[in-house]
């Protein structure tokens, strides 16, 4: 999705889990372009402005004048990736603290944080989280392309990620009884009187 909007000179701005879908199919979508805008563009928020969701800006985009490019978006996936395999953000801290550990540390490594990682998929997640745009991962094109050259597509993953799905098809089927339960109770209501003047 990142390359194809990247192709389009398209930057996100925002990638964060809650805007990367999973489809019934199995298809993984990812929404919510409010912030994109095209580099080269006039500016779409107000000068002096910092946007995106703190935990996955890139450092330069704490930098109001200047301007994120694609680069961002990779960061932003380094640190999805991480979050997923870790169950961990990369950087201690809450608001300004972690705003300056992004800014100045470097980030937990992943293999301490999930030791089952393979070494492959853990430089791929530090190329995306060099500090500085120019020296991360050229492109996302270029991430989709090592992620394919490592063998790591159709092989298993680190059990914390098995572990989340679980998670999230237990978590479903809560939301499903519970639906169901208020459905039941709305449906057995009895109907209240009703008067006429």
């Amino acid at each position: 999705a990142l390359q194809a909007a990247h192709a389009a000179r398209l930057v996100h701005r925002d990638l964060k889990p809650e805007n990367v879908i999973l489809l019934p199919d199995g298809r993984v979508k990812l929404i919510d372009f409010g912030l994109a805008r095209w580099p080269e563009s006039a500016h779409l928020t107000d000068h002096g402005h910092i946007v995106g969701t703190l935990d996955y800006m890139a450092p330069e985009q704490f930098d109001c004048d200047e301007e994120a490019g694609p680069a961002a978006d990779l960061w932003a996936l380094g640190v999805l990736l991480y979050v997923m395999l870790a169950g961990r953000h990369p950087f201690d801290g809450k608001g300004f603290g972690k705003a300056k550990a992004i800014l100045e540390e470097k980030p937990f490594p992943l293999r301490a944080a999930c030791p089952d990682v393979p070494a492959a998929l853990e430089k791929i997640v530090e190329g995306c989280l060099a500090k500085k745009p120019e020296e991360r991962w050229p492109s996302a094109e270029n991430v989709l392309s090592r992620i394919e050259r490592s063998g790591l597509l159709g092989s298993t993953l680190p059990s914390r990620l098995a572990t989340w799905q679980r998670w999230l098809i237990g978590a479903a089927a809560v939301l499903l009884i519970a639906l169901s339960v208020a459905l039941y109770l709305q449906l057995r209501r009895p109907a209240l009187p009703m008067y006429v003047a």
